[in-house]
């Protein structure tokens, strides 16, 4: 599935990185969207290869080439090497 986290990571040298994934932890607001799908719930955005936010709710995504000869399925190639803006349901 193709899905974009959006949260803190916290890093220390002794633990390395500890993602805040938990939106139900008393200090933790971690979330995690699903892009969208085809009508038959497959995943069509395939090749995510970039996102960059516009502002707290709306994003920009970038895909690149889906893999060919029948590495991929078919529908990744309706998003592949594509530019993509977002916007995030309400909190």
């Amino acid at each position: 599935s193709a899905s974009l986290w959006v949260g803190e990571v916290e890093w220390s040298l002794s633990d390395g990185p500890n993602f805040d994934i938990d939106s139900n932890s008393k200090d933790g607001d971690g979330q995690i969207f699903e892009f969208p799908k085809s009508g038959d719930c497959e995943t069509v955005f395939c090749n995510v290869e970039g996102v960059t936010f516009i502002n707290d709710n709306q994003f920009v995504m970038v895909s690149d080439a889906a893999k060919n000869k029948g590495k991929q399925p078919w529908v990744c190639g309706a998003n592949d090497q594509s530019i993509s803006i977002f916007k995030l349901p309400p909190k």
